[in-house]
């Protein structure tokens, strides 16, 4: 396991207890670790994207870790329930996806909308709501797969979403 994400989980665990937190088979299966892949049958293709790197700074790993434990935070107490491995799979799933197609999708955006709506991208994907259609793609397409197949996505959305936003701006000014 990676000591950055090591150290995440620990503190997490010291804070809300190992068996309200995560069961064992998450990291018995080494979900955290180093060459970890989430690609299940028919998802072969994507199993560069689904898998944990080597290096320190790996962004899939962080962000599985941040999502694991922030969707664990985001549930009222009494809700919560521990992380068991087939819930960390389809979180490492989303999160793989999730960094792949929204690298695809920075690369078609122009820079100045891309910098005004990466932070609704991200809100969007950490409050789940891109999880279906995350993991639709990776169930239906193949690398590179489908940018608009994601509903927040969507470029026309973003550009006549910013068009609109400046011009009601205007008008309010």
């Amino acid at each position: 396991m990676l000591p950055a994400i090591c150290d995440l989980l620990e503190s997490t665990v010291r804070t809300f207890g190992m068996r309200a937190f995560i069961y064992h088979d998450p990291i018995a299966t080494e979900c955290f670790s180093r060459g970890f892949s989430s690609a299940m049958s028919g998802m072969e293709a994507w199993s560069p994207q689904l898998t944990n790197g080597s290096q320190n700074g790996d962004p899939l790993v962080h962000l599985f870790t941040k999502r694991v434990i922030g969707d664990f935070t985001r549930v009222p107490e009494g809700s919560r329930k521990p992380l068991n491995y087939k819930d960390a799979v389809s979180k490492h799933q989303v999160c793989g996806a999730y960094l792949h197609l929204k690298a695809e999708l920075q690369s078609r955006c122009p820079e100045k909308e891309w910098k005004a709506v990466v932070d609704e991208i991200d809100e969007a994907f950490f409050q789940q709501y891109l999880d279906v259609d995350l993991q639709m793609v990776l169930q239906q397409y193949i690398p590179p797969g489908d940018v608009n197949a994601i509903g927040a996505f969507r470029l026309d959305r973003f550009i006549l979403g910013f068009a609109m936003t400046e011009h009601l701006f205007q008008q309010l000014t």
